[in-house]
């Protein structure tokens, strides 16, 4: 079997791939993603429209159906200082978020796993397809900036973050109140406005699609929960560890969207069982590769501080196997990051600890191993033909992109 261009190696085992092909260009892609951002772009137009008609100038007193916006002594309109919208223009501040060169993988993941179901284009369920793939970005969208106020997170894809963004408009007014505060509280809303219209986008798909993103939503929800209390009391368990990273991070990137796919072209039993199977997995390699990522990873292809994890000390299977193997000095460091932080000495030390205890490698192979199931998994639609066969060759390029999207 073939894992982006390489064969498995002869241990059976998945070997990591070379440099990946953006799948975005593939004409079938670009075209689909080209509409999810045409949809995205008029649910957006049509939010600002709405955030606007609240502003309307001449409000009447809904007693006394007089103006009630004049300046109460000369009767004359309220001038100067700062605006709702110079202030917290939230549309403005989602669309920054949905157009900040994010990779569309959730939209590219679900049409993957509509063509594997045999969904056809020019169809209703491709209609409802670019539903759910508009939905599946607002909805990253609103997890992305609430998961940066619960991580006090000051970039993102090597931007600001909204709360940061918020905070420095609330300063460059001079308003009152705590700017911090401020930034937080109204980055939370921006993501509560994503949250509400991608369900906006979902209430008239069919039962079973409906069924399903409320299911993913719980789940999100509940994985950071666990995020959350995991970092709280000092989590330590590797297979909790997993099993928040499914919830957090896999589930909704990887093996709902394709579910959600499948579902819209009407999928049947088999071919469900199928891409579940390979979405667990791959999913499990996705958030595997973030953990990875968020101990070693480049700023510069990351978007975040190096050592984020560490410096969060969040729950992750890498620093649950790391608490059972650093030195006493090391453990120390690591109890202590959660508390008061450590410097960047202290966190490039123990990187380097966690490294040279056999970590990073024990946590490769596990993505080796879920990616060389996942595409197991997928010889039933392979060795069939026609959309259904070619979709699953492209999932089979999917893991490799996915478990090694930092090479």
């Amino acid at each position: 079997m073939l894992i982006d261009g390489r064969r498995r190696t002869a241990t059976g085992t998945a070997a990591p791939p070379g440099p990946v092909t953006d799948p975005s260009r593939e004409p079938a892609f670009h075209d689909h993603l080209a509409r999810v951002d045409s949809l995205l772009r008029s649910v957006l137009d049509e939010t600002a429209s709405s955030w606007q008609g609240f502003d309307d100038p001449i409000n009447d007193d809904p007693v006394n159906g007089d103006p009630i916006n004049d300046d109460p002594i000369n009767g004359d309109p309220i001038e100067g200082g700062p605006t709702h919208t110079t202030l917290a223009d939230l549309p403005g501040l989602l669309a920054d978020v949905l157009f900040s060169g994010g990779k569309r993988l959730r939209p590219i993941v679900g049409l993957l796993g509509f063509q594997a179901a045999g969904g056809r284009p020019g169809t209703a369920e491709e209609h409802d397809l670019i539903k759910v793939s508009a939905a599946l970005e607002l909805l990253h969208g609103f997890a992305l900036v609430q998961d940066d106020v619960m991580d006090a997170s000051d970039s993102r894809r090597g931007r600001p973050t909204v709360h940061v963004v918020l905070a420095e408009r609330h300063r460059d007014h001079a308003v009152a109140g705590s700017a911090a505060r401020f930034g937080e509280s109204l980055a939370v809303l921006v993501g509560d406005l994503a949250h509400a219209q991608a369900d906006h986008l979902i209430c008239d798909c069919p039962a079973e699609i409906r069924r399903r993103w409320q299911r993913m939503i719980m789940e999100l929800i509940k994985g950071q929960v666990a995020d959350l209390v995991g970092a709280a009391v000092a989590e330590r368990d590797p297979r909790r560890a997993m099993r928040v990273a499914q919830l957090k991070s896999g589930g909704y990137t990887i093996k709902r969207p394709l579910e959600l796919g499948a579902v819209a072209a009407g999928t049947d039993h088999s071919t469900l069982a199928v891409l579940e199977e390979y979405g667990h997995h791959v999913g499990s390699a996705f958030a595997l590769r973030d953990d990875i990522l968020g101990v070693w990873g480049d700023p510069k292809i990351t978007g975040k501080p190096a050592g984020d994890d560490l410096i969060a000390s969040k729950p992750t299977m890498i620093i649950a196997l790391a608490s059972r193997r650093l030195s006493p000095a090391g453990r120390r460091l690591l109890d202590r990051a959660g508390v008061n932080g450590l410097t960047a000495g202290e966190v490039s030390a123990l990187q380097d600890e966690i490294a040279a205890c056999g970590v990073r490698h024990e946590v490769e192979a596990m993505i080796t191993r879920h990616i060389d199931r996942a595409v197991t998994a997928l010889d039933p639609l392979i060795t069939g033909t026609g959309a259904t066969a070619a979709a699953a060759h492209r999932l089979v390029r999917l893991a490799g992109q996915v478990a090694w999207r930092d090479r």
